[in-house]
């Protein structure tokens, strides 16, 4: 279902958005602002969200962006949503961890200290070795004239 074709009342609705959020939590950002505002401090509602689909951590309160447990859940399901937890979870360890070895990407969005660490960078490496693989088969096919 997709929210942003619906009429307003339906996007304030709470069971409708909430059945939406079920097929896809991202479907919240067409939810009502009130709504945003009520499901984003909801801990049930934003664990539920962010173990389907990590990046919904976006639409958590400050102190849920806080909170390890959500932060680890959201994390596994997608690493990027590093970026959305509070500055004190980018800096630990688990959690960097943990989101490196579900995106290497996410590695950007950790602290400074834990850019450095080997185990986090190793944890990283796969999914950069495999950007820098297919960078690397994009060249060569450019340069061959594979393209042409």
């Amino acid at each position: 279902m997709n929210l942003y074709f619906c009429a307003k009342a339906l996007r304030a609705d709470r069971e409708v958005v909430l059945a939406a959020m079920a097929h896809n939590p991202l479907a919240l950002s067409a939810g009502s602002a009130a709504l945003r505002r009520e499901f984003g401090a909801d801990r049930a509602v934003m664990l539920a969200a962010c173990q389907k689909s990590g990046t919904a951590l976006r639409y958590a309160t400050e102190d849920l962006r806080a909170d390890k447990e959500l932060v680890l859940a959201a994390v596994t399901s997608d690493g990027n949503a590093l970026q959305f937890a509070a500055k004190a979870l980018q800096s630990n360890r688990q959690i960097v961890l943990a989101a490196c070895q579900s995106k290497g990407g996410a590695l950007q969005f950790a602290s400074a200290h834990l850019r450095e660490d080997f185990d986090v960078s190793m944890a990283a490496r796969p999914a950069i070795d495999r950007y820098v693989a297919e960078a690397a088969i994009a060249d060569a096919k450019i340069y061959s004239g594979a393209n042409e």
